[in-house]
């Protein structure tokens, strides 16, 4: 059995981005809105990041601990 795809926009960083998977698009909405929070707070104490650093650093924070 086939399980469709989920499609939806999602706003991170006042961009917008399309996002396809499996989970529903609620889940994808909090993850969204998580990395969002995330980049915003990590932006907010370090103000001199480029784009690219605060990035890769959102996504470190990101898996804390979804790593043993």
């Amino acid at each position: 059995m086939a399980m469709d795809k989920t499609r939806t926009v999602v706003k991170i960083g006042g961009k917008e981005y399309t996002m396809t998977g499996f989970e529903s698009e609620e889940y994808i909405h909090r993850v969204a809105i998580y990395v969002d929070r995330k980049m915003s707070e990590l932006k907010s104490q370090y103000v001199n990041l480029n784009p690219s650093t605060l990035a890769v650093l959102t996504a470190l924070y990101g898996v804390f601990g979804a790593i043993p």
